[in-house]
């Protein structure tokens, strides 16, 4: 089980509105664990003990989603006072708080307990669609509103285990069948197992229909009766529930046990399904996405004292091996600056599976192979890259994969940073870095890279080279296409270095404050896994006020007037007869549209930046974290979204 840095407080203060807001916020937070079907993990409630949905959800489902919906719990008294902490219940309109208390108090006596979101099949279509999940699935297994609405995609159905069944099917029965514009007395019945399962079928072509069944302790809500058999087979003994699948189990039990929602992918199971509708579906897909998905995962959201939590493990399919990952203690954010806005880090970059994938799509557009073609059955996938990589070379001339990549060993890291982004003169600054085992063979590279881009230079760029350390780095400069950026990269001693403006400087010659020494960086690296192979780190203090910067600076009316082609004009007369004249070709003179040039610039000689917005003020969420693991034959991540005391 991941430990908590922190000790859970059970008994903390109730806050109504931001409970009600926690309902919006849980539901996007199932979104985004649902988009990604190679995060994974699993936590139990108190209901779990018994089985709680997922002994409604037939072993072999392709998805299962856990919600907790007793606001009474520890979980949601804890996450609501995250909620209040972080700031974000002050930004959520007022009518919204009214329409989600309105969805809650209609049903607020009866729905609590627990939700489950199955799939139990692959829908007769195909269409495993993960926008479908991440939608109208996700909302209605988490904003009571939406349960009520019934609006379900086909092939899924939502398992509701309340404290009173009956009462609950009682109050939504009639809004479920009336979803699609039906008539509730319209409803036709049909009989299974013993079950009795009300539907109402699609008004029309672009309707959806509706079924409503009450199943022992559960309600059940889909788009068909077929969606509800399922359930009720399980129900039944018919078919073995996922709550006794050892996998499952075992994935579930290694996790945080209290959790606000939860949930299990089953990989090989969907895999086999797409291949069983059209044989041919994944003969395009590389092979090693298609091992990446044949993976049992799962995903748990819970809160803590630090802040919300997502934890991920995975498992590999029959015949699958678990590719071992190098643990590391990160030494590059001693290099990097303070002021990072984003980081990240691992080991051995150019034996990363999607980095090599990228750069064999790469290297098939240069030797002008259609990356979609299907491949030939009988063709070796490595002696096919290798061949691809061959044919690259004789236009780049070197070969990407054994001159370059196999070369990325040791730690790599990649980090940016930006102060002022709405000023007349920004400030901005990135660094990518990694270690390689032959510098000479990667500078060599380096050296047939600047050939390639002097010789496709049209002279709009400056393109030179300077000595860093002892070592020679080139230079671009594109300052003259008005934004002051330049791109420098080689390899100074053992490392590959690409830098933005003076990303290389910063991390040669060391920073005045280092991320290492970050605040933010630090509490987030206590609150994570210390055992890691690979870390990414959002400064979320930081990006929050650039990002309003930017938001306000371009909203109308507040972009200043203070482009560098301002300076081509003596006064402000001078630029506004320009603009007149010709306000097409001089619109740069007008950056905020109101019809006068320049008047930033020849006020106060630069632009003046708004003040810092008070949603920058009021958002007190420090960072995001995560880290990716490996521990007894399973690999995991751990993210934290570390709130502000």
């Amino acid at each position: 089980m991941i430990e908590s840095a922190y000790q859970r407080t059970p008994n903390l203060p109730r806050s109504g509105a931001c409970r009600v807001g926690l309902v919006a916020f849980v539901a996007l937070t199932l979104l985004l664990a649902s988009l990604s079907p190679v995060i994974s993990a699993a936590g139990a409630s108190a209901q779990e003990e018994q089985g709680g949905t997922a002994a409604y959800a037939p072993e072999t489902a392709l998805f299962y989603a856990n919600v907790e919906l007793d606001q009474d719990s520890a979980q949601w008294e804890l996450a609501a006072e995250l909620i209040d902490r972080a700031g974000i219940s002050d930004l959520v309109p007022a009518e919204d708080l009214a329409d989600l208390q309105t969805g809650l108090s209609q049903v607020g006596g009866v729905l609590n307990g627990e939700a489950g979101l199955i799939l139990a099949t692959l829908p007769d279509t195909g269409d495993f669609s993960l926008d479908s999940v991440g939608g109208d699935a996700a909302g209605i297994a988490t904003d009571p509103a939406a349960v009520s609405e019934g609006d379900v995609p086909e092939g899924w159905s939502v398992v509701i285990r309340p404290s009173n069944a009956r009462a609950l099917y009682d109050t939504i029965r009639d809004t479920v069948l009336s979803s699609d514009g039906d008539d509730p007395e319209s409803a036709q019945t049909v009989e299974y197992e013993g079950y009795t399962i009300e539907y109402v079928e699609p008004i029309d072509e672009f309707g959806t229909g509706a079924a409503i069944a009450l199943v022992d302790d559960v309600v059940v809500i889909s788009t068909r009766p077929d969606d509800v058999e399922p359930i009720i087979d399980t129900a039944t003994g018919t078919v073995a529930p996922l709550s006794e699948f050892a996998t499952y189990s075992d994935l579930r039990d290694r996790l945080e046990p209290e959790v606000l929602s939860f949930g299990f992918v089953n990989g090989p199971a969907i895999l086999t399904g797409v291949e069983e509708q059209d044989p041919e579906a994944l003969a395009e897909v590389p092979e090693g996405l298609v091992a990446s998905l044949d993976a049992y995962t799962t995903f748990a959201f819970w809160a803590d004292q630090p802040g919300f939590r997502l934890d991920t493990l995975s498992l590999p399919g029959e015949g699958q091996e678990l590719p071992q990952a190098e643990t590391f203690d990160p030494t590059f954010p001693d290099a990097i600056e303070g002021n990072s806005i984003a980081y990240a880090g691992g080991t051995n970059l150019g034996q990363n599976p999607g980095v090599n994938a990228l750069a064999l799509l790469f290297a098939q557009e240069l030797a002008g192979i259609d990356a979609n073609a299907t491949p030939v059955a009988t063709q070796d996938p490595e002696a096919y890259a290798d061949e691809v990589f061959a044919e690259a070379e004789a236009t780049l001339g070197f070969n990407i994969k054994t001159d370059l990549l196999d070369n990325m060993v040791g730690e790599w890291g990649v980090a940016f940073a930006a102060e002022d982004i709405v000023s007349i003169q920004p400030m901005v600054s990135g660094i990518f870095a990694s270690d390689v085992e032959d510098a000479t063979a990667v500078g060599d590279v380096v050296s047939k890279i600047t050939a390639i881009a002097e010789a496709g230079s049209d002279g709009s760029v400056e393109i030179s080279s300077r000595e860093v350390d002892g070592s020679s780095v080139t230079t671009i400069d594109a300052s003259s296409s008005g934004f002051p950026i330049v791109i420098e990269f080689g390899v100074v001693g053992d490392q590959l270095l690409v830098g933005i403006n003076e990303g290389i400087d910063t991390f040669v010659d060391g920073p005045e404050e280092s991320l290492a020494d970050n605040p933010n960086f630090q509490a987030t690296l206590d609150a994570l896994p210390a055992e890691f192979s690979a870390i990414s780190f959002v400064n979320v203090e930081s990006l929050v006020p650039l990002i309003e910067d930017a938001v306000t600076a371009t909203s109308p009316g507040n972009m200043p007037d203070a482009d560098p082609a301002c300076e081509e004009f003596a006064t402000q007369e001078d630029a506004q007869a320009a603009y007149d004249e010709h306000n097409f070709d001089n619109f740069a003179l007008d950056q905020d549209f109101d019809g006068t040039a320049c008047e930033d610039f020849f006020a106060e000689g630069e632009a003046t930046p708004e003040a810092t917005p008070a949603f920058a003020e009021t958002i007190n969420v420090q960072s995001v974290g995560t880290v990716l693991f490996q521990e007894d034959g399973a690999s995991g991540t751990s993210t934290i979204i570390l709130i502000g005391d």
